[in-house]
């Protein structure tokens, strides 16, 4: 009698674990409520096949180790610029120009002046002028993370229309002499009215920038609401 105990009660034990694994084969075998919503949440990726429309990238390329595709995606609306160069706009005068690219001891040069006549916004702004027979290599510097993409900003205007190119020089520990960056940009066209001139770099070991503005002779620009981003 004990031997037949002990059988039914282990029949009983099988016909148990039997009914828990298939049950659990069955729950992992239903597809997830969820399926549809756009999102490959956790049990999805797990069985990518259950719900195919929300999961079709891991289908794609099953490879574990990739993030989930719909959840690494971030929208450019979220991204922060942080502005590199203090006093951009000139209110303070602590932002003062630059004579590190391409001075020459034996050219004349013209001027550059802080002054209000040339403020886009708020009270100051700089001028800068050359007479026959000057140039003028302005620039501004900021120090700005190495190996990030940089964005430059500027507003604009001439005394008559002219064509300004800006270019644009950086330094770092390993080339402390100001190295040119390779534009692909091309002049812009600045007249008499404010003029908004941006454009951006990319991956460069740079950890300080230079905006460089050379001016021929006989120009007069003003500049303002400068952003090294």
């Amino acid at each position: 009698m004990k031997h037949d105990s002990s059988h039914k009660r282990w029949a009983r034990g099988l016909i148990l674990l039997l009914v828990i694994g298939l049950a659990a084969l069955l729950g992992t075998a239903q597809p997830n409520e969820r399926c549809g919503d756009g999102v490959c949440d956790d049990v999805e990726q797990r069985n990518p096949s259950l719900c195919s429309e929300d999961c079709a990238a891991l289908l794609d390329d099953p490879d574990p180790c990739l993030p989930n595709p719909w959840r690494a995606v971030i929208s450019e609306e979220l991204l922060e610029w942080h502005n590199w160069f203090d006093d951009g706009g000139f209110e303070e005068g602590t932002a003062r120009p630059s004579w590190d690219i391409g001075f020459d001891p034996m050219q004349e040069y013209g001027g550059a002046s802080w002054t209000g006549d040339s403020a886009h916004s708020g009270t100051r702004g700089y001028r800068l002028e050359t007479a026959s027979g000057q140039l003028l290599p302005f620039s501004l510097a900021a120090y700005v993370e190495k190996g990030d993409g940089v964005r430059f900003s500027f507003w604009v205007r001439s005394r008559e229309p002219i064509e300004l190119l800006p270019h644009v020089f950086g330094t770092s520990r390993a080339t402390p002499d100001p190295v040119e960056y390779r534009s692909d940009w091309e002049a812009f066209d600045v007249g008499t009215d404010w003029t908004q001139i941006s454009f951006e770099i990319h991956n460069t070991s740079y950890e300080k920038v230079y905006l460089h503005l050379p001016l021929a002779e006989n120009m007069q620009i003003g500049i303002d609401d400068v952003a090294i981003e």
